[in-house]
């Protein structure tokens, strides 16, 4: 016999109309340099904040991890990976902290950040997510990933 840790989550249902579907397939040509600027960043995220059309608290919770980008930097940079130089993007992402419950929602987020971003990596090169605290200046770096191979 089997049952569930949690409640079910509610169904979802797409809002028909307006420009939604066409973001959503602009979403089909995104590559590194399309997001490669905050408000582009921001507003590829806030299409995939599906929780804004049923349940409003999360919905807040996801439009204030968002907005707590400050900036997006992008680097070109050549590393060694098994003895062979690579290309990748370095990709730099400065957040206020304070718009985070706590550490673990701040690295949560990034740790989803970097998987989403690695998504957009072009073949045979690296993506590598680099994250500073606007107000206490430390820095965070998730491994360099190969699409979705973590590089160690």
């Amino acid at each position: 016999r089997f049952r569930n840790i949690t409640n079910v989550t509610p169904t979802i249902h797409t809002q028909l109309g307006g420009s939604l579907h066409w973001k959503l397939i602009s979403h089909l040509t995104l590559n590194r340099l399309s997001i490669a600027t905050k408000s582009a960043l921001q507003g590829v995220l806030s299409l995939y904040n599906f929780q804004s059309l049923s349940n409003r608290g999360s919905a807040m919770e996801n439009e204030k991890r968002i907005n707590s980008i400050v900036g997006v930097n992008s680097i070109q940079t050549d590393r060694l990976y098994k003895g062979v130089p690579i290309r990748g993007t370095q990709i730099q992402v400065e957040i206020q902290e304070n718009q985070f419950v706590g550490d673990g929602d701040m690295y949560l987020f990034c740790s989803v950040l970097s998987e989403f971003l690695s998504l957009y990596s072009m073949i045979n090169s690296f993506t590598q997510l680099v994250v500073k605290g606007a107000g206490s200046g430390e820095v965070l770096t998730w491994p360099m990933r190969i699409g979705k191979q973590a590089i160690l």
